[in-house]
């Protein structure tokens, strides 16, 4: 905690004498899932390090935050996409695989699956359902909501098996390794900023974001 706090003020410092008037209004777009996994530890550290810029969150699917983007609502956004570098002009920061979890006990053979996703428009939903329909595998929506703390609650409840990339699913589920179950692709996470902005917190927290979720 020591440490921690000796290098927040070290950044607190350094930043105040490089960027001494970083200051305005910022909107920025994340998927909800992402926001409840990694938003808090950001938000915290930003905003200790530049309390006078005024940061506007919007958490959505990645389909509505893109339309949002290119309507010119949002300044920056972090987006899921189904392929690596899918739009032009965006900073791929990482890519992960989805995997299987939950009950698998749930998952019998000749039997409809339970599934607990997100509904439209969510590329993982579209993965997943793609993934069985493919195999032939008889299939139905058990649980769906927008909320990821609904869906882990409800995988870790039994009412169906879910999809997700580790990193989301922390230690909370358990993963289902099963022959019946399909191999899913992976997601990728891309960051786009507009370019004819010029204030400097968006390019300020842009660094940011590529620095602790890249």
């Amino acid at each position: 905690d020591y440490a921690r706090q000796i290098l927040r003020l070290h950044h607190e410092v350094f930043d105040h004498f490089q960027n001494p008037e970083l200051n305005g209004d910022l909107n920025f777009g994340i998927p909800e899932d992402f926001a409840s996994i990694f938003l808090q530890d950001v938000l915290t550290e930003f905003t200790q390090m530049h309390p006078k810029v005024s940061l506007h969150i919007d958490c959505d699917f990645s389909a509505n935050l893109y339309k949002k983007f290119q309507e010119n609502e949002l300044d920056l956004v972090l987006i899921k996409t189904r392929k690596s570098k899918e739009i032009s002009g965006s900073f791929e920061l990482t890519s992960e695989k989805l995997m299987w979890f939950g009950d698998g006990n749930l998952v019998k053979k000749g039997e409809s699956i339970p599934l607990i996703l997100s509904p439209d428009p969510c590329i993982c939903r579209e993965l997943v359902i793609e993934a069985l329909d493919s195999m032939n595998l008889k299939w139905h929506i058990a649980f769906s909501s927008h909320s990821y703390a609904g869906k882990l609650a409800a995988t870790k409840a039994g009412i169906g098996v879910t999809a997700m990339p580790n990193s989301m699913a922390l230690s909370q589920l358990n993963k289902v390794k099963l022959d019946i179950l399909p191999e899913l692709s992976s997601i990728y996470i891309s960051l786009l900023k507009r370019k004819d902005l010029k204030n400097k917190a968006i390019s300020s927290f842009e660094e940011f974001i590529i620095k602790h979720i890249g």
